[in-house]
């Protein structure tokens, strides 16, 4: 390895590292604030900045060095009282972070940018030498435009840690198909080696890799023994079979532990969102209260990467609509400072993450009424809805309370995101609330979509699977319960509940994108011939009872990427490989419960 590879390799490593520091240091800016006399938060931000000048001026970014000299002493001035622990300064020092966090994203795919900190320089220089006169200037929060990344970290300091890296192309990735061309030779070449591809990192604990690799070793050592038994089978019949049972326990142990390998904690997630809630309440100018349970769970990557946005919307939201101003919480007899909580727990297979608080809470008639003023609804249709239903119209598209657009609100799109979000993830939302005390959403998620439990099915000549989690139950219903609607629609009777009837068959022959789905398949069985009627039934959107030819029975779903010919599909989420070793599409049962 050249001098010139080992420089950008070290420099890989500072960056990632210091991004986790300013993770860190995020975090201990919060604690800050509720506790602005902590020596031990103080000393350990200083030594986090202190850490950052250093190592940067070893790996040769003076840039970021520089800024972490000044971050430390803008950090101890406040220790020392030369300036006040103050909300006015504290702003000051998480733009000063969001800056750094700029910088870094940057530097990871170019490490030969130009970096211009000389005005948030000036800015420290300024205040620590009491040249600053607008302490009581409104708050300015911006939003930073940079990548999002978590970090998991040790709870166990001497824990040793091993980093897993992924190749991304976030520019090639987004790039239009024409731009993908593989570049010409003497362009490769050329390539400027400081502009590497951006790898996102997994920071995994070493004891987790540790058992991994012995259960590796006890499965070598159960095949080995497979493949003496095979040239007697009939003899070692028994040891077969219990060998057998041995390597199936020890599959689905390696199947499990492999998952938690991507898994990372809460924490990182609940400081972005702590400190999504704080700049929140600055923008609205209330005191909010911000409590945090659970940050230590484990969850899959993706799905905190694709929730993290709508988890931010809902505590924006929380802030911005439900909790009520100052006065208005006098006349109500509460405590001036609002409540936000934010929580997460594992319950049985599921992540249930919890976002309430003690705001005016959800009234159903002015949802109705707001829904029917922008055509959402009729008004006979609200006559008949539950208080539930009210609710979830919260999650409709162009749907707001507020009279006008805001930084924070205003626009109606921002719960329709958080529902497709949740859905996406296989997930659902339940909401609880109380006129004047509060409201609680509670998001229950899959704690990994990689590999979850199925339900195979089949429809015309094709075997489909069904997440589970999108099923109440499993049976046969008669034709004697069905009721028509209309021409189209029917309806069907169990236990006293009306369930609209979706034909599956007919759905999936209208979408006509599996290749040998033919109009045939949904022709072949008529609906009023069939005696007994295997469907599945689902409460989650709704009362909706699919119809399927035959229920296959249930397995352990692997998922796999789907062929350019269907990806593009709604209606289908995933592919897969079935028991019998066939391939397999996943359906979005959500897609049709809404299909028009």
């Amino acid at each position: 390895m050249s001098d010139d590879d080992f420089l950008l390799v070290i420099q890989d490593d500072f960056l990632q590292e210091t991004l986790d520091s300013l993770g860190r240091v995020e975090a201990l800016s919060l604690a800050l604030e509720k506790n602005p006399g902590s020596e031990k938060i103080f000393s350990e931000l200083a030594r986090l900045g202190h850490n950052m000048k250093g190592a940067g001026k070893a790996v040769g970014f003076e840039h970021i060095a520089k800024m972490g000299h000044h971050l430390e002493d803008f950090i101890l001035a406040i220790k020392n009282n030369i300036i006040p622990a103050t909300p006015y300064h504290l702003d000051f020092l998480f733009k000063c972070l969001d800056q750094l966090k700029a910088d870094i994203a940057l530097l990871i795919s170019d490490k030969a940018a130009r970096l211009d900190h000389e005005p948030i320089l000036n800015e420290i220089e300024r205040r620590l030498h009491g040249s600053d006169k607008n302490e009581n200037a409104a708050p300015k929060i911006v939003e930073p435009e940079i990548e999002k990344f978590e970090v998991l970290e040790s709870n166990a300091a001497a824990e040793s840690i091993i980093e897993l890296t992924a190749d991304i192309t976030p520019e090639i990735a987004h790039a239009p198909l024409s731009a993908q061309a593989p570049p010409p030779p003497e362009a490769v070449a050329s390539k400027d080696p400081s502009k590497t591809t951006q790898t996102e990192v997994l920071r995994i604990q070493k004891p987790k890799i540790d058992y991994l690799l012995d259960a590796f070793g006890e499965q070598v050592i159960l095949q080995t023994t497979l493949e003496q038994y095979k040239y007697d089978l009939e003899a070692n019949k028994e040891l077969v079979l219990k060998t057998i049972s041995q390597l199936t326990k020890l599959t689905f142990e390696l199947q499990s532990h492999a998952l938690s390998l991507t898994m990372v904690q809460l924490n990182p997630t609940f400081t972005k969102l702590e400190r999504a809630t704080r700049d929140a309440a600055r923008m609205c100018s209330k005191s909010i209260q911000i409590d945090l349970l659970g940050g230590d769970t484990e969850i899959d990557k993706t799905l905190i990467d694709t929730l993290s946005d709508s988890l931010t919307h809902m505590v924006r939201n929380a802030v911005d609509h439900a909790i009520e101003d100052a006065d208005e919480r006098t006349r109500k007899g509460k405590n001036t400072q609002g409540r936000v909580g934010i929580s997460a727990r594992r319950v049985g297979g599921q992540l249930w993450i919890e976002i309430s608080d003690d705001g005016k809470g959800l009234n159903p008639e002015m949802i109705k009424q707001k829904a029917i003023s922008k055509g959402i609804i009729k008004s006979t249709e609200a006559e008949k809805m539950s208080v539930q239903d009210c609710y979830h119209l919260i999650f409709s598209n162009g749907f707001s309370t507020k009279e006008a657009v805001s930084e924070l609100s205003g626009r109606g799109v921002g719960m329709n995101v958080v529902q497709e979000s949740v859905s996406l993830l296989k997930g659902t939302i339940e909401i609880q609330s109380e006129m004047d005390v509060g409201t609680t959403f509670r998001l229950k998620v899959p704690l990994s979509l990689a590999i979850f439990n199925g339900t195979v099915v089949e429809v015309g000549s094709h075997k489909f699977v069904v997440p589970n989690s999108e099923i109440t139950e499993i049976g046969k219903v008669s034709v004697e319960n069905r009721i028509k609607v209309s021409s189209s629609n029917a309806a069907i009777q169990i236990r006293n509940e009306i369930y609209e009837l979706i034909d599956l068959r007919e759905k999936l022959a209208s979408v006509r994108s599996i290749p040998d789905f033919k109009e045939k398949d949904r022709n072949d069985k008529k609906l009023d011939k069939k005696s007994d009627l295997p469907v599945l039934i689902s409460k989650k959107y709704g009362n909706k009872a699919f119809l399927v030819d035959s229920i296959i029975g249930m397995q352990k779903v692997v998922q796999k990427p789907l062929g350019d010919e269907i990806k593009s599909k709604p209606e289908y989420a995933a592919g897969t490989i079935l028991g019998d070793g066939s391939p397999g599409v996943i359906l979005n049962l959500h897609v049709f419960a809404n299909f028009g």
